[in-house]
């Protein structure tokens, strides 16, 4: 009974109280019911989207995860991007989502829809606890402020990448938990059942487990007792060191797992750009024109996108006005949440709630993997959503009708000026809402829309480059359009080498663009570039590099190239077949065609080998045998306009000189259809 007379007591300062009683019509059940089948309304277009940027990693290129809920004991023993295809390592222990993907991929393998429908299910349950939570804060008595302010919440554009991307179930876990984890403390204090502190201690695991950030709210626990409870200094005591076992055995758990981990990617420019800060005060300088950017993101969340890496965010210097600015709103924040600590509770746990909440992402106390996303304001942006909530009561207090009952009809019509702005600004977040969570269908989508939007940032380049060459490029069939598509996935990949000429994958991409422009000597220019840098480059790439050498004549080098693949994978058809090939040029034929006879063996009907074999015959003029490994791969590949060539070649080798002309003639057809 104490603790709810405390409750009442800390909110006598806010203006505008009516009781439960006096706003009829309202049912907390009811509105909280809305406000999750909003959330559910406004992302379920996300959930026939596709996997978008690190989607794959952890779902269906994740070695782990692919082993469904046998993979689940090894989850839990190894860092996040262990079982990465691509080899990605970085110290970061994150399970419980990856445990999720498991399961699921166990009941519904590979199926991205199902990723996307339980992310909205779990961002409409977000939603609905935040309400509720938000209710009990305000104990009822702004019933419809908290659901106004939950609303802005659920519409808030910033939380779209969130919602969209499978990958950032981390971050919809670790704060579903911590909400859980605040709500349950809040009823444990109300009954002093212990029942509710375990469900607040189960519940702050699982947001540790979920994502790191979620040690945070370590500090944001006494703040609420502090600010909504008449909390006994026992109380804090007991709390506070229940809390804290919990947050150092996570800790030691996370070292175990992630101690041999290498740190690179956390430390490189290309992920935040702040490490190539000169000196100690622009790095912090810059990280605070960050911070103003993100306010400057809740108020006005636009544009948006979903990178903001090297160079789209230059380092900044004391002197600029964007960094003196951001130091001192943020000042200003911290001093008025000193202020108000004991003058108004409600505004100073906003206040803190969104510094503390954001302090381990924000590159002051520590550099993280990355310089800016807006991934990181989901937390943050409840103590935005509070302070909003405040201001509309403390600006309603002169507007409430004396000695009336308040009805949602009698409040809108006291109201009117401030619905008329709560229904601009929920109608414009609403349509930005749903368009942008359209731009987040698939790679191709999202990076050709925001390449636009961060032309300075080497990976948005990048990226588009990518999807170019490698989802739409094979995907298209007119050749004119094909040829265009290849050009913008060069023009993207010189871009992102102009940002950042470190980025040696790019080189690789950019030479694989110029293969297919038969542009040669560019392609193997780049090659070379990322082959002198790549530590242990790949098969594939070694191949490409035996063809291009091919193509420009360089055969002993593409027989040095081949035999790398050769000594590693005896049986690469490709390396034979290059190694073949350059051999037959070198005039080496009888060596040639041991490598083709390989081949054939194990694929008897590879087109491209039996060609090759009928060139080897031609050239030692047995062009009787020639002609018929040429006829036998004009049957596998009657597309093929060499091969009718070849053939009117043995035909006047052999005086046949109106055979010749006809195969002559098809092949020019073939050609000029080409």
């Amino acid at each position: 009974m104490k603790a709810k007379q405390k409750i009442i007591r800390n909110q006598k300062n806010i203006p505008g109280i009516q009781t439960d009683k006096e706003m009829k019509g309202l049912s907390k059940n009811w509105l909280g019911i809305s406000i999750a089948l909003l959330a559910f309304v406004l992302y379920s277009q996300s959930i026939g989207f596709q996997y978008t940027l690190d989607d794959k990693p952890v779902t269906v290129d994740n070695n782990i995860v692919t082993q469904g809920i046998k993979g689940i004991p090894k989850i839990l023993v190894t860092d996040y991007w262990y079982g990465c295809k691509d080899g990605l390592r970085v110290p970061q222990y994150r399970p419980a989502s990856l445990i999720m993907f498991a399961i699921e991929y166990q009941l519904f393998p590979g199926n991205p829809h199902i990723n996307h429908l339980i992310n909205v299910l779990l961002y409409s349950l977000t939603c609905w606890i935040l309400f509720l939570f938000l209710a009990r804060l305000f104990h009822s008595k702004y019933l419809i402020y908290s659901f106004i302010g939950c609303l802005l919440f659920v519409i808030h554009p910033i939380h779209t990448e969130v919602v969209n991307s499978v990958k950032s179930r981390d971050e919809i876990l670790c704060f579903l938990f911590a909400l859980l984890c605040l709500f349950w403390i809040m009823q444990y204090m109300d009954t002093r059942k212990s029942v509710f502190l375990l469900l607040s201690s189960l519940s702050f695991t699982g947001s540790l487990f979920s994502k790191e950030t979620g040690v945070a709210f370590i500090m944001i626990i006494p703040l609420l007792l502090y600010c909504f409870t008449q909390a006994r200094r026992k109380d804090y005591i007991k709390i506070s060191f229940i809390f804290a076992a919990i947050t150092v055995a996570f800790l030691l758990i996370r070292y175990q797992f992630v101690r041999s981990v290498p740190s690179n990617l956390m430390n490189s420019e290309i992920q935040n750009t702040l490490n190539i800060a000169p000196d100690f005060l622009s790095e912090k300088t810059t990280a605070f024109f960050i911070l103003l950017r993100y306010i400057l993101l809740l108020i006005v969340p636009h544009p948006l996108s979903y990178d903001y890496s090297y160079s789209q965010i230059k380092i900044h210097q004391l002197s600029d006005p964007g960094a003196i600015l951001g130091l001192l709103v943020y000042l200003a924040i911290f001093i008025i949440g000193i202020m108000n600590l004991r003058k108004n509770k409600i505004i100073a746990f906003a206040l803190f709630f969104y510094l503390i909440t954001l302090a381990p992402v924000s590159n002051i106390f520590i550099l993280i993997g990355s310089t800016m996303a807006e991934r990181f304001l989901y937390t943050p942006s409840m103590g935005f959503c509070m302070i909003l909530i405040f201001l509309m009561i403390k600006l309603n207090n002169a507007d409430i009708p004396k000695n009336k009952q308040l009805t949602p009809g009698l409040w809108m019509k006291s109201n009117l000026v401030m619905c008329t702005i709560l229904l601009i600004i929920v109608g414009l977040f609403t349509v930005k809402t749903f368009i942008r969570s359209r731009n987040w269908k698939n790679d191709a989508e999202l990076f050709g829309h925001d390449v636009r939007i961060a032309e300075n940032s080497a990976r948005a380049q990048f990226n588009w480059g990518s999807a170019l060459l490698n989802e739409m490029y094979p995907d298209e069939k007119n050749p004119g359009k094909k040829r265009e598509i290849n050009e913008q996935a060069i023009n993207a990949f010189n871009k992102a080498i102009q940002i950042f000429d470190k980025g040696t994958v790019y080189y690789y991409l950019l030479g694989q663009a110029y293969l297919n422009n038969a542009d040669y000597d560019k392609a193997i220019r780049n090659y070379e570039i990322y082959r002198k840098n790549k530590k242990n480059p790949e098969m594939e790439f070694y191949n490409n590099l035996a063809y291009l050498y091919l193509q420009t004549k360089q055969y002993n080098k593409s027989i040095e190239v081949s035999d790398i693949v050769l000594a590693k994978k005896p049986d690469s058809k490709e390396a034979l077949i290059n190694k073949g090939v350059a051999l037959m040029n070198s005039e080496n034929y009888s060596d040639s065609k041991i490598l083709f006879e390989k081949v054939l063996k194990m694929d008897p009907e590879n087109a491209l080998a039996i060609c090759n074999m009928g060139c080897d015959y031609a050239n030692l003029k047995d062009y009787k045998t020639s002609q018929e490994y040429f006829k036998k791969s004009l049957e596998l590949d009657s597309t093929n306009s060499n091969i009718y060539y070849y053939i009117g070649l043995n035909y006047q080798n052999m005086g046949d000189l109106l055979n010749a002309g006809k195969y002559f003639d098809k092949a020019n057809k073939l050609k000029a259809r080409q």
